[in-house]
């Protein structure tokens, strides 16, 4: 169990919580369960009343359409939660599904152990509602940038968006984004057969590198906010 007690530490609602509290009164109150990839956490229209926290692996966040086409919406790895958007709404009805991008470890609590008249956090919870209201704050800032990538017109620049936005969460020039080719071609709404060929021009002019899904940013002036990308 030191791998979930690890990244369980790492989740932003339980960084400042000491890790023998988290070991002994919050990992006994939940559960543990390995996913394969492509397996589905829920569906559409479930209803979410536990923490989904991400042990290891890639969990995203789709929407199906009915013609079986999807979207990739959004992803989450290790400590960080999934579905944070759906706690705190009236109905935790699920809007899209939650599919393993990879084999996963997730973490199951129901939340009601984490906050609440009945939580053994009691002491934590002033911190704990803070440490949720970030997270939402920073699920909907996602969704913000996401909303900008699909507002540049041309494909290049779509790329261009989404890459320097991974470079400066990243802090790093050289990043390993979570999507797979056709997930990112999800991802910023594109074809996959014409995202391959723009980064292969985009290697070819000497703006990008990439193998799989590492990429380095070599040409920063000409990305939209490369001036505030770190060394």
């Amino acid at each position: 169990m030191d791998d979930v007690l690890q990244s369980l530490s790492e989740c932003t609602i339980f960084k400042d919580i000491p890790r023998d509290i988290i070991s002994n009164k919050v990992i006994p109150l939940g559960r543990v369960k390995n996913f394969t990839k492509g397996e589905y956490i829920f569906h559409f229209q479930d209803v979410i009343r536990d923490l989904i926290i991400v042990i290891s692996g890639i969990v995203h966040s789709i929407y199906i359409y009915e013609n079986g086409n999807y979207t990739v919406l959004d992803s989450a790895e290790k400590g960080e939660i999934v579905g944070v958007d759906l706690i705190f709404t009236k109905s935790n009805i699920s809007p899209y599904q939650s599919i393993n991008a990879t084999d996963t470890k997730i973490f199951f609590i129901k939340k009601s152990y984490i906050y609440g008249e009945n939580s053994p956090l009691q002491e934590f919870q002033n911190n704990i509602y803070k440490k949720m209201l970030t997270l939402i704050a920073n699920d909907n800032i996602r969704k913000r940038y996401r909303l900008i990538i699909l507002s540049q017109k041309g494909l290049r620049d779509r790329i261009s968006t989404y890459l320097s936005m991974q470079s400066i969460k990243h802090q790093s020039r050289s990043i390993k984004i979570p999507f797979s080719r056709s997930e990112l071609a999800s991802f910023l709404c594109v074809n996959r057969s014409s995202l391959s060929h723009e980064l292969s021009l985009m290697k070819q002019d000497g703006l990008i590198d990439f193998h799989k899904n590492s990429f380095t940013l070599l040409n920063l002036s000409v990305f939209p906010i490369g001036n505030v990308i770190y060394p």
